[in-house]
């Protein structure tokens, strides 16, 4: 699916001037009737590199420092040799889910029941399913599988908003229109 084709009916967050975007396409592991893309306030879209985002083996609680290690291939994305797209989040019924939109703009729903828990300068970190857990780094580091040590914190849904925009928000045909 192009993305000219996502309807661009904004809709507002509660607890930020987020937007998530309506979602459409037939080829799907997700229901995406009254689902929607994480968009920047501006309406840009939010698109993780594959090769930023990782499971991993980490030291709970996690701050205020996380130590992860033996980053691999999210958890329930393992089902193909090649993968291609880039993740991003979707919302439905208030569950936060965790995606990849192929080149072929087909959504693969990886997790459901999204948290985001650990946040410092430079990664992310969300659990989900109430056990994956699952880091995110940011552009400032390799975008690789070494292992590594960052100052973090608790994470709040506002707080992972801004750093996936500050990091990940690419221009959506829809907000050049503005």
């Amino acid at each position: 699916m192009k993305l000219s084709n996502i309807l661009v009916l904004v809709l507002g967050l509660v607890s930020s001037s987020y937007a998530y975007h309506p979602l459409t396409t037939a080829d799907s592991n997700l229901d995406l009737k009254d689902a929607s893309f994480l968009m920047s306030p501006q309406g840009d879209e939010i698109r993780i590199p594959i090769e930023r985002c990782y499971d991993v083996q980490w030291n709970p609680p996690g701050y205020p420092v996380l130590n992860a290690s033996y980053l691999d291939v999210p958890y329930k994305d393992r089902t193909e040799a090649t993968r291609n797209g880039y993740y991003t989040f979707v919302t439905k019924g208030g569950m936060t889910y965790f995606v990849r939109k192929k080149l072929n703009g087909s959504i693969y729903k990886v997790f459901e029941n999204v948290q985001f828990i650990l946040i410092g300068n430079d990664v992310l970190m969300f659990e989900s399913e109430g056990y994956y857990g699952t880091l995110i780094k940011g552009i400032n580091i390799p975008a690789d599988d070494s292992y590594g040590s960052w100052s973090t914190e608790k994470a709040t849904v506002l707080g992972a908003e801004n750093w996936l925009a500050a990091n990940f928000a690419v221009p959506s045909p829809s907000s050049k229109l503005n």
